[in-house]
């Protein structure tokens, strides 16, 4: 637990669900016994208020090829693409709807892509790409600047 908030939202809403057996509560998970558990799930629910600004757990659903029901907020609409991936909602009433609607996915789509799209390699490719684009713009810059500097002298 990060901060006062979270301890009291723990011990009012999950603490007592955990002690009433309503949900298990394992707490941070190693890869190997957390990518079971998202392969096996309906769904992630992503639905808290904070704009997430990257979306490790969403990738990590979707390389599973399970389905995310994230909120419209920070980079979640650029990792989720609405009914195909999982569902992006506003509100309890669309992500009731959303759950309603898993059937329509297919998992096995929603693997490929996310492996396609966030890769280790192809993002390693993607920034490979874009420092040779920046050192060749600086490589050019450079020249018309001695360039420059030759006909002024």
């Amino acid at each position: 637990m990060h901060d006062a908030a979270e301890q009291r939202l723990f011990g009012e809403v999950v603490a007592p669900a955990v002690s009433e057996g309503l949900v298990e509560f394992p707490g941070e998970l190693p890869p190997a016994a957390r990518d079971p558990l998202f392969a096996a799930a309906r769904a992630t629910l992503m639905l808290g208020a904070w704009p997430e600004p990257f979306g490790l757990v969403a990738i990590e659903s979707l390389a599973s090829g399970t389905p995310v029901i994230a909120r419209r907020a920070g980079a979640l609409p650029e990792i989720v693409e609405h009914g195909v991936d999982g569902y992006l909602v506003d509100d309890l009433w669309e992500a009731e709807l959303a759950v309603r609607s898993l059937d329509r996915l297919d998992r096995r789509t929603i693997r490929q892509r996310a492996l396609r799209r966030f890769s280790a390699e192809r993002m390693a490719d993607d920034c490979e790409a874009i420092y040779r684009r920046l050192v060749g713009r600086r490589a050019r810059v450079a020249q018309d600047s001695d360039e420059r500097v030759a006909v002024a002298s």
